[in-house]
């Protein structure tokens, strides 16, 4: 019949697909950000198509580099020895991407690394570090190409990984894809299109892209309309529609602005401050102005708006913030001594032997990390 497919035979694999997350057999895969984790229903299934948006120095490479760390870590992944990933890295090297890593994980300057040889504790995380970029599991298509090179050289990739558990395929960013005839809107059209087209042939596939914004977002200066909305997604029709879940990521204080937004007072936390009920389990993040409203403080923090969740659920949060880290893992705060810098404290995870697919000893004796 060609094209045409029976109903019986597209609705088995659908129920085979469901018994296997019922029976716990297969598991989306999780990330550190719960409300992540909660609006996608648990976290990133086969199938999905994420877009992450945001303006230049936002931290959508870093929130992608820590979804990545996430989906090879055991103790929320326990399956991941059967993932793989594949980064279309087309705006940094992996120099750079390595470097970038490599200045959090030890809060050392890019020049401190380059030029001074780790030292005690220091030389284990280095080394851990390096080992976990080296994985089996892990490939790259560093070259920004035109969308059919993309997609034949994409479908042999997941094709020789087709028995996998999960592939995931992250493009960062979009707006490089080479463009051959017709411009960069064309060549964006046909890459997101190709990106459907190998969703719909292979089952264990999911993508996470990474967009740019439109400039009109930082000219705003109205205090109403400084949210993100889906118009200001660079390209932001076809991308918008073909995704699953569209996060747009935004930092005002980056762009001048203290307050954020206007929350009606519609209810009263435990102090007395008037709170929008939406938004309450956020009240940490606001200020109280007068009676009537309430804004979010900026200072320190990124605004993770869902423009998108294609499967609603009660309890779906359009809103979340996360702390806005400078690149050697410090955060800016307010005190009473006007603005400071702090490293993010997190709770100590019980460390875990690097599996095997990190190479052997004898496999980097000829290289000291």
């Amino acid at each position: 019949m060609g094209l045409i497919t029976k109903a019986v035979d597209l609705v088995n694999v659908a129920v085979r697909q469901i018994l296997r997350y019922q029976t716990k057999e297969d598991a989306p895969i999780k990330t550190r950000f719960e409300h992540f984790n909660t609006n996608a229903l648990g976290g990133i299934f086969k199938g999905n198509i994420i877009t992450i948006g945001a303006i230049s120095g936002s931290g959508k490479s870093y929130v992608l580099q820590q979804i990545e760390e996430d989906m090879f870590d055991k103790s929320l992944n326990p399956d991941c020895d059967e993932y793989v990933l594949l980064r279309c890295n087309w705006e940094m090297t992996v120099f750079k991407l390595l470097l970038r890593k490599l200045k959090r994980k030890l809060h050392k300057s890019v020049t401190d690394i380059l030029f001074n040889s780790p030292q005690g504790d220091e030389k284990d995380k280095f080394k851990n570090v390096c080992d976990s970029e080296r994985s089996n599991q892990i490939y790259y298509l560093e070259d920004p190409c035109d969308p059919n090179t993309w997609y034949t050289a994409v479908r042999e990739f997941l094709n020789e990984h087709k028995n996998k558990k999960h592939v995931v395929v992250t493009i960062d960013h979009i707006a490089l894809v080479r463009d051959v005839l017709g411009g960069k809107k064309v060549a964006m059209d046909n890459l997101i299109e190709n990106i459907n087209m190998l969703k719909k042939e292979f089952v264990n596939v999911s993508f996470i892209i990474l967009s740019q914004l439109n400039r009109d977002i930082e000219s705003r200066t109205d205090i109403q309309n400084l949210a993100p909305k889906r118009s200001d997604l660079y390209n932001s029709d076809t991308i918008f529609h073909i995704s699953d879940i569209v996060i747009v990521l935004h930092n005002p204080f980056k762009l001048g602005h203290n307050l954020y937004m206007n929350i009606p007072g519609l209810a009263t936390d435990s102090e007395g401050n008037t709170l929008d009920n939406r938004y309450a389990y956020l009240h940490e993040h606001m200020e109280k102005v007068d009676n009537k409203w309430t804004h979010f403080l900026t200072m320190g923090n990124v605004f993770w708006h869902y423009l998108k969740v294609r499967e609603l659920e009660e309890g779906y949060l359009d809103i979340a913030v996360e702390p806005f880290l400078l690149p050697d893992g410090r955060r800016l705060t307010m005190t009473q001594d006007g603005v400071k810098t702090k490293f993010e404290s997190k709770p100590k995870k019980k460390k875990e032997k690097l599996p095997s697919l990190f190479g052997t000893e004898s496999e980097d004796d000829e290289i000291p990390y």
